[in-house]
């Protein structure tokens, strides 16, 4: 196994980790008995959305650099495989900076 797919492993782990973390600890402490049930079930379901739709793209993009270093996928198609994600990541996250 090479060194890149193990960092991915540890990298996805730890970031699921992190996201199971995250959302329980806002379950239990950011929403302590406070406001409408709904708007608070509607808040929540956007964060995790938005922050799923993030670790996804950049995991994708993780596993499409790894291919490429390890010259499993060619430049031509990796890079714009990687140009693609990270330029929808980034127009959804301007587009929601522009809904606040």
């Amino acid at each position: 196994m090479s060194f890149y797919y193990i960092a991915l492993l540890v990298f996805g782990v730890l970031v699921f980790g992190a996201f199971i973390f995250i959302t329980w600890y806002g379950i239990k402490n950011l929403f302590p008995g406070s406001g409408d049930p709904a708007n608070v079930a509607k808040s929540f379901s956007e964060i995790i959305k938005n922050y799923s739709q993030l670790i996804l793209g950049l995991f994708v993009v993780l596993v499409i650099t790894a291919l490429l270093l390890e010259k499993i996928v060619s430049p031509e198609s990796g890079l714009s495989i990687i140009s693609l994600i990270v330029g929808y990541i980034l127009g959804s996250r301007i587009n929601l900076m522009g809904k606040q």
